[in-house]
């Protein structure tokens, strides 16, 4: 008999591999936002993967969530895309400005 997959506890092990602490929100709220939805979509998330492609990133409720390696992360919002190429990049600057 085939044991069920504690996804919970795989997402937290790969948290602590990558030394996050705790779960990653968006900082946003965006329509469509799943970020409500995360319990009932994680069971049928896979439990590992190569690429994450998120053409339409939003708030980005998955994307925090699962904590890919190797993303790709898009949108045709691009205030939305320079907000998170200056967390990405400059993150200390935005703190001090705001």
């Amino acid at each position: 008999m085939n044991t069920p997959l504690d996804l919970a506890s795989i997402r937290k092990q790969n948290r602590t591999k990558m030394k996050i602490a705790d779960v990653p929100h968006p900082f946003l709220k965006w329509a469509g936002g799943k970020r409500q939805l995360i319990n009932q979509i994680d069971p049928y998330l896979p439990t590992s993967f190569e690429n994450y492609i998120k053409p339409f990133v939003g708030g980005g409720a998955l994307f925090f969530y699962l904590l890919p390696s190797n993303t790709i992360l898009m949108d045709i919002n691009t205030v939305l895309i320079n907000v998170y190429r200056m967390i990405k990049n400059n993150v200390e600057e935005l703190i001090e400005y705001l």
